[in-house]
């Protein structure tokens, strides 16, 4: 039987940065990713309370290139995550980026 209590709702504060790549395959890309952000922070597993993450919407030269700097795969994924690290202002998490052409093309393959 499934829960019907109502989840309880943190707060994740998205900083949304457009830092590269054409975003217009995605109508609203950056309410789609504070409706995800929302979304993450019912989820009663993390026990989150007041966070904030800051998301990238950029492209495969920026990603590839980030993929070879910190994970030594010099090519294009559709998503990395650093997570924040010394000296990070309270409640930070870390930062996410994405890669427009690689979700672009992953949407595609999976007709989605």
């Amino acid at each position: 039987m499934a829960d019907k209590r109502p989840r309880k709702r943190a707060k994740i504060d998205t900083g949304i940065v457009e830092d590269g790549g054409d975003w217009s395959f995605i109508d609203n890309a950056r309410e789609l990713v504070e409706s995800a952000a929302a979304e993450v922070a019912t989820e009663p597993s993390l026990a989150l309370s007041a966070v904030s993450v800051s998301v990238a919407l950029s492209d495969d030269q920026s990603v590839a290139a980030l993929n070879g700097q910190y994970r030594g795969k010099p090519k294009p994924t559709n998503v990395l995550s650093f997570p924040s690290g010394p000296g990070a202002g309270d409640g930070f998490i870390g930062d996410i980026v994405l890669a427009a052409e690689t979700l672009q093309r992953e949407a595609a393959d999976e007709d989605i």
